[in-house]
């Protein structure tokens, strides 16, 4: 591997035992393969550093670290953007698959695209293979990111130059960190873009609506802080208010409109308009 990779692939690991090797096997089989793969465990319970263990002594791209307490996700991924080299960071998750031609193609388009700073996906629920597609260029991003958040955390890859220019991920947030991110690189003038093509398997659990619940303030501040850093006093700030009642249903009744087809292309329509 060369002194600097081309990405910085960073991961952070908390009791992920269950989906963890396949997680990591879905990087280190990238097409694309000049990389560092910077995984950070969390204090876990489970086995998670015995897996990562097993791929570091494989594979000298991965490198793990070890929290002695939590510390969140927040906190982790601006520990291993510190110390990564790679001129792209990639995010992924420890849950997740990355199809093999994710970095190829990803790169490819950066290349290409000088003036794209962080570049995302579509990304595959594994539950119901549905496709989650999101607005691919920047000028619509920045029309509807009022209403929903405009790209797959864990697909994306940012130019390392972002994090340069002196931004983080916001360590006040544990959760909804990448939203607030987003806001953050947006009102900077960076440009944003998504992929219209689904390189990355999301796994999306019953716990994961349980913590739409959890995280439903936190996701309210940071719209409304975001949404008055792009726009000041705007029509716009009633879209998180929209998104809290929302998420504030019953989980059951969450869970029905997600997997209803004709509520989803009405809420597609919602986003253009």
């Amino acid at each position: 591997m060369n002194t600097k990779p081309t990405i910085s692939v960073i991961m952070s690991v908390y009791n992920a035992s269950d989906y963890l090797k396949d997680a990591i096997e879905s990087i280190l089989n990238q097409t694309f393969s000049d990389f560092e793969f910077l995984i950070i465990d969390d204090h876990s319970t489970d086995s998670s550093v015995d897996i990562i263990k097993k791929f570091v002594n494989q594979d000298t791209r991965v490198r793990l670290f070890i929290n002695h307490s939590n510390l969140g996700l927040t906190k982790n991924l601006n520990t291993l953007i510190k110390i990564a080299k790679g001129n792209y960071i990639a995010r992924m998750d420890a849950d997740d698959i990355s199809l093999p031609y994710r970095f190829e193609k990803q790169i490819l388009f950066l290349e290409k695209n000088k003036e794209i700073m962080v570049l995302g996906t579509y990304i595959q629920d594994f539950m119901s293979n549905k496709v989650i597609k999101y607005p691919l260029t920047d000028n619509y991003i920045r029309k509807v990111v009022a209403k929903s958040s405009p790209l797959g955390h864990p697909s994306v890859i940012i130019r390392k130059s972002v994090f340069e220019s002196g931004l983080l991920y916001q360590e006040k947030y544990r959760t909804n960190q990448d939203l607030a991110l987003w806001f953050d690189i947006l009102s900077k003038g960076y440009k944003i873009a998504n992929l219209p093509e689904p390189l990355l398997k999301y796994r999306r659990t019953k716990d994961t609506y349980r913590k739409r619940k959890k995280k439903a303030f936190n996701e309210f501040k940071i719209f409304i802080a975001g949404i008055w850093k792009l726009n000041g006093l705007s029509a716009k700030l009633v879209y998180p208010f929209l998104r809290l009642i929302a998420r504030l249903l019953p989980t059951v009744f969450i869970r029905t409109l997600y997997n209803n087809n004709k509520f989803n292309r009405g809420l597609n329509h919602f986003l253009k308009n």
